[in-house]
């Protein structure tokens, strides 16, 4: 018996082993187990994961982006994404789409109306707040973000997302733990960072408070994320371009994992479960405000063993059941 299809829209280089991208590869596993086929359309960077099907855009000659954040030359691949999408429609019919992130709802509504196929949403974060946390000109493109992300939330069937934060009519589909470490690895480093780097990850906030810690006590750091700087003082190791798949490892490695967390974020904290799951420490750390000194001392507190709020958690078998029941409700 040939099994119903889903339709994963997913317009992001898929995948770049970053944090929006295990919200997808481990939720496609999730789809698949509940007996459905997987087609996923996204762009065309990125390696395939996984056993979904997944169809790519043609690239752009000039777009090399596999970090987050807003981009012009988006348009020109969403455009892309739809004309692909579409065409696996009418290829595999699918009885559902499920349309990651918010600028993949366009593409979704104007193939719902083409074709009547019900929309799941599955959002990470509010959109006004994240093109704010990006300044310059996406900062003054907030208020229109604003308006579509309303129309997105009303002519989507299901809206899910990562955090209650992101809107209070979503139905919250936290991210997971997906397996935990077994062996044991030697510690090396004091701290571990493993995300995304820049003003609204609270990065640029991080390195200046390890910087004012180096010159109090010895400190070693190990930084696993892409956007390696050309200098890098001694008490850092940055490591780029380490699959997922090996994560779990390297994390281990370190005494501690932290998350710097603007106040202001509406994101979830999907790095904190995987130090959960390489049997690490998480500690989430509040930025806030221009200056690093409160960070540096946090920071400090937790190496002398401050005792951490507890990170609650949930895992990704367990949220096959809402993921289920999400679904039966947008396939009424």
């Amino acid at each position: 018996m040939t099994k119903p299809t889903v339709l994963v829209i997913a317009p992001t280089p898929y995948f770049s082993d970053r944090g929006c991208h295990i919200r997808i590869y481990e939720e496609t596993k999730i789809i698949q187990s509940l007996g459905y086929h997987v087609t996923m359309v996204t762009y065309p960077l990125g390696r395939d994961l996984g056993t979904a099907t997944i169809q790519r855009t043609k690239a752009l000659p000039w777009y090399h982006k596999t970090t987050a954040g807003p981009a012009w030359s988006k348009l020109l691949l969403d455009i892309q994404l739809g004309w692909l999408a579409y065409r696996a429609i009418k290829k595999d019919r699918p009885i559902l789409i499920h349309a990651h992130l918010h600028e993949s709802m366009w593409l979704a509504w104007l193939l719902k109306q083409r074709w009547h196929i019900p929309v799941v949403l599955d959002l990470q974060s509010s959109l006004p707040a994240e093109l704010k946390s990006y300044g310059g000109i996406w900062k003054l493109l907030a208020p229109l973000a604003k308006w579509y992300e309303r129309w997105a939330l009303w002519v989507a069937d299901v809206v899910i997302a990562s955090s209650a934060k992101v809107s209070p009519q979503a139905i919250v589909v936290a991210d997971g733990i997906a397996s935990r470490l077994t062996t044991a690895v030697t510690q090396q480093y004091d701290l571990v960072y493993s995300g995304g780097i820049g003003k609204q990850k609270g990065t640029d906030q991080l390195f200046q408070a390890l910087e004012i810690i180096a010159q109090q006590r010895p400190i070693t750091v190990l930084i696993i994320a892409q956007g390696k700087p050309q200098q890098l003082p001694p008490y850092i190791t940055w490591l780029e371009h380490v699959p997922y798949e090996q994560l779990l490892p390297l994390l281990a490695k370190a005494k501690i994992g932290i998350e710097p967390k603007p106040l202001h974020s509406t994101e979830g904290s999907g790095k904190l479960l995987n130090y959960l799951a390489a049997g690490i420490t998480p500690v989430t750390l509040p930025v806030d405000g221009p200056t690093a000194a409160g960070l540096a001392r946090d920071i400090i507190a937790v190496l002398a063993g401050q005792p951490s709020k507890p990170v609650t958690y949930v895992t990704w078998e367990s949220n096959a059941a809402i993921l289920k029941q999400v679904y039966a409700s947008a396939l009424r």
